[in-house]
């Protein structure tokens, strides 16, 4: 009953299914960075974030009170991407120093939380 009732043609729920696969493979290729970023000034913080709001490979950006002005996480899917990724950044008027860091693998990855 079940496999004369199927449809060999795709339908909207089947794509969608396809498109989030395809999604999650391409994602698992492409390679997370952290940078660590400090301004010249705080005078031009929104300068800053307008610029960082933009950058399609910026996934997270956070401003952080400490030693560090803003966190940023980065995708790329490889090494020559992020290189002209950091000439991006590093024309941002307001930035000063930045470091980065390669994710190598993740440990632990969780976007949800318990409630008790």
């Amino acid at each position: 009953k079940f496999l004369k009732s199927y449809s060999t043609q795709p339908n909207d729920v089947d794509r969608l299914i396809i498109s989030a696969y395809l999604s999650i493979n391409n994602i698992e290729v492409k390679k997370n960075i952290f940078i660590k970023s400090y301004l010249i000034s705080t005078e031009n913080i929104n300068e800053f974030e307008e610029t960082v709001r933009k950058m399609p490979e910026v996934l997270e950006c956070y401003h952080l009170a400490g030693t560090v002005d803003y966190q940023l996480k980065v995708l790329v899917s490889d090494i020559k991407e992020y290189d002209n990724f950091l000439k991006n950044f590093a024309e941002i008027s307001v930035v000063k120093v930045h470091s980065s860091v390669v994710v190598l693998h993740d440990v632990k990855y969780s976007t949800t939380i318990s409630v008790a």
